[in-house]
């Protein structure tokens, strides 16, 4: 070898390094654009996404998908999967839960067919007053719920939706429920 031993450790270092920065690189490029999500569609996206996240964070995670769920417009599959990626780095960063179940489902609204998300967590809940969207400033981890909550209202009103979160210690259910364009 042409590299004498004394580097070697330093040389196997940023060989490392260079390993997890190439890994980080392809997992934000991933996040930014998930090409299964226009391939396969939503529930294959998702599926992916969380076998990745739950390996990554070691949150067990449980996925149901209606059997009748199907395929949705473009611009609703990838809200529906920006809410979840929302949801589980909330769930991650604050709720410290160990679990987490994502069901995705169709329904019969008064004016027709609604998308139903619901992510659900056992975590400590958001400590903070959900029907006045009151953020204390003595907790920081509800500003950055709150952060991540405004985000994801936002998606799902811009898609003529609804958004709902339910929270208390032990148990957060976020619900987005939108209308579907007819089959």
């Amino acid at each position: 070898s042409l590299v004498p031993t004394s580097v070697q450790p330093a040389i196997q270092e940023l060989a490392g390094i260079l390993q997890q920065s190439m890994q980080e690189i392809r997992t934000v490029s991933y996040l930014l654009h998930t090409p299964l999500l226009d391939d396969a569609g939503l529930e294959w996206a998702i599926k992916a996404y969380i076998e990745g996240f739950a390996e990554r964070s070691s949150i067990a995670i449980d996925f149901t998908v209606a059997v009748d769920f199907g395929r949705l417009t473009p611009d609703l599959e990838l809200m529906f999967f920006r809410v979840v990626q929302e949801a589980l780095t909330n769930v991650s960063r604050h709720a410290h839960s160990s679990t987490a179940a994502i069901r995705l489902s169709r329904r019969q609204g008064p004016h027709g067919e609604i998308g139903e998300l619901t992510i659900e967590d056992a975590g400590e809940g958001m400590g903070w007053d959900h029907r006045s969207d009151v953020l204390p400033a003595r907790r920081q981890t509800a500003l950055a719920h709150g952060i991540g909550q405004s985000s994801m209202r936002e998606r799902v009103e811009q898609m003529g939706g609804r958004f709902h979160i339910k929270s208390r210690r032990g148990n957060t259910r976020i619900t987005a429920r939108v209308p579907l364009a007819p089959r």
